[in-house]
């Protein structure tokens, strides 16, 4: 799992934007937690990272892109309440970014 605050991603409406990166879970651990789990690390990390720098109410936006092929990944996107920011193609590789603001 990674997590990078993209840069000049501030403004009226959030502190910051985060890039969520997670690597795919396999077939054999679906089910289990696992990306819930990822998600609710990655706010806890944004959130104390945040609170640290800033001393001050905040809101973040976390970011997450996937291939549009990956069924289960989109669906946890959207069941997580992550709404479609864009879709394009690349390398003839269908992509999708989500998006969520916290507050």
């Amino acid at each position: 799992v990674g997590i990078r605050r993209l840069p000049g991603s501030c403004s009226s409406e959030y502190s910051a934007v985060f890039e969520l990166n997670r690597l795919v879970v396999s077939e054999s651990h679906r089910r289990q937690g696992i990306g819930r789990s990822i998600l609710e690390g990655s706010k806890k990390f944004v959130e104390t990272e945040l609170r640290r720098e800033l001393h001050t109410p905040f809101s973040y936006k976390l970011c997450a892109t996937t291939l549009d092929r990956l069924s289960a990944a989109n669906d946890f996107y959207k069941n997580s309440g992550f709404v479609v920011q864009r879709q394009w193609t690349a390398a003839k590789l269908g992509y999708v970014t989500y998006e969520k603001l916290f507050d």
